[in-house]
């Protein structure tokens, strides 16, 4: 598990998510550099080759399109 101070309940709600047997989607969002992006790269480091910092609305309804079968 990653040593991340003070993000314990944020660790465990991502790795339930990342072990669902169904897709997910899921927005980390919150105010400016509190480690958003620390704690995905971090939690994701050997499991997701993926990772886009700052979608655009046309990723979000492409995703969400793949996600629904829609695309």
């Amino acid at each position: 598990m990653v040593n991340i101070i003070g993000r314990k309940t944020e660790i465990e709600e991502l790795t339930t998510l990342y072990h669902s047997k169904k897709a997910e989607f899921v927005a980390v969002y919150g105010r400016r550099r509190v480690g958003k992006t620390h704690l995905t790269k971090e939690l994701f480091r050997d499991k997701m080759t993926f990772f886009n910092n700052h979608p655009t609305i046309q990723h979000i309804i492409y995703y969400r399109e793949i996600v629904t079968g829609l695309h």
